[in-house]
């Protein structure tokens, strides 16, 4: 068991186990998070290297890997989800840190990336990827049993601040309004300032005359976490409804 440097991989520190246990050779090899320190790959040394050797010394039959629980995700759960491609992706991504390692140490996980990226993302980025493996374990977990079902899947999460209180005043949307020359984009501002839709849904709204609902409101089909739902139509859109549908319109265009 040792640490050394790893030439082909920007020189990072590598993690080295092998050790004979029980008759058996037991090898781990794992490239550590780029900016670690050299204290910090010693002390990931000493902790991994006794956990390994706990592991083969004290066997667990109910320890599972976190790894079989994403596999079970990604086959099972990702294809049903309207953004599954992308969730597969950041486990993807999430692998070199759990790789190898049981659910029990699933708030080991989400403590060492916390680490690893604190410099690099945002904590509302860091929460939302670690929200991924959690799902990924507990759907396991609870749907297919996998694991002991008593054990409590914690990852701990860091303190996101998402207060956000801006809004555009009417006036303020009327001046972004007169800066654009485009009819159609003024119409897109408009319907998104009084009806609060996304401007994804707006432009849907815009492009598919069926999405109106007998002048009532927007009925919208396709949503962020697609369901369903109805946005209310302020009076002053109404006369907006002679620019639906706008797919196809070039900017500039007068008509």
């Amino acid at each position: 068991m040792s640490i050394n440097r790893d030439a082909r991989n920007k020189n990072r520190f590598r993690f080295e186990f092998k050790k004979e246990i029980n008759g058996e050779t037991i090898r781990r090899s794992k490239l550590l998070p780029e900016g670690y320190s050299k204290s910090q790959a010693q002390q990931y040394d000493i902790k991994e290297s006794a956990r390994i050797f706990n592991e083969y010394t004290n066997p667990d039959k109910n320890r599972v890997l976190i790894s079989e629980c994403v596999l079970i995700y990604l086959t099972r759960r990702c294809p049903e989800l309207k953004n599954g491609y992308g969730v597969a992706k950041e486990l993807e991504r999430l692998a070199p840190f759990y790789e190898g390692r049981y659910l029990s140490e699933l708030a080991a996980v989400g403590t060492e990336y916390r680490q690893a990226e604190v410099l690099r993302l945002a904590p509302a980025s860091i929460k939302n990827k670690l929200s991924y493996l959690r799902a990924a374990c507990r759907y396991a977990q609870k749907e297919y049993g996998v694991g002991d079902i008593n054990l409590r899947l914690q990852v701990g999460m860091p303190t996101v601040k998402n207060a956000r209180q801006r809004y555009l005043t009417r006036q303020q949307m009327l001046t972004i309004c007169k800066m654009c020359t485009d009819r159609t984009a003024r119409a897109v501002i408009r319907i998104s300032f009084y009806s609060g839709m996304r401007i994804s849904e707006t432009i849907l709204a815009g492009r598919h005359p069926r999405t109106i609902h007998s002048g009532e409101g927007f009925f919208l089909q396709d949503t962020k976490n697609g369901s369903m739902r109805l946005a209310a139509m302020h009076p002053k859109l109404r006369v907006l409804s002679k620019y639906f549908p706008y797919a196809g319109r070039r900017a500039g265009s007068r008509n």
